[in-house]
């Protein structure tokens, strides 16, 4: 996650706030979550990929559970979604509450992958090359034997 100045310097400065360390702990998942959700693509783990995405989904959430309640001023610059679910989370009583259960998740999450999801060996500049890893290589595998398949 490319952070703006504003999101790195909250991260940076210290806190005795509870909200504030919980947002903390949601951007940190957010920008782990974020290249291994890239990692498990280029891989082609499916169950990763799902995994991370969960994740992610579950440190934005509580991201905005807690900006509901605090409204921090870079929160449009984590996720193009924030403000909007900010706004919903306004309606939910003490939303930052669920904003625990949200970041344990998330955190299980990097816990569990972040040994797995490594980042690959790319090709960058030629278009012309493709390299099919896992779920990536048995879907195209796997349109290949019906096309063989229906030909004869």
């Amino acid at each position: 996650m490319p952070m703006s100045k504003a999101v790195s310097a909250f991260l940076d400065r210290g806190s005795f706030d509870a909200r504030d360390n919980l947002a903390k702990r949601a951007l940190r998942a957010f920008g782990t979550l974020a290249p291994m959700l890239n990692n498990a693509y280029d891989r082609g783990d499916e169950r990763g990929f799902l995994e991370c995405q969960r994740g992610l989904d579950c440190a934005l959430h509580a991201f905005a559970c807690i900006n509901s309640e605090r409204e921090y001023p870079f929160a449009g610059d984590v996720h193009p979604a924030i403000v909007g679910l900010s706004e919903a989370c306004k309606d939910i009583r003490e939303a930052s509450k669920f904003a625990g259960g949200l970041l344990e998740q998330a955190e299980a999450v990097v816990h569990a992958l972040q040994g797995t999801l490594t980042p690959v060996c790319t090709i960058s500049g030629v278009r012309s090359v493709a390299i099919y890893r896992g779920a990536h290589c048995e879907r195209a595998f796997a349109s290949i034997a019906a096309e063989v398949a229906n030909d004869h």
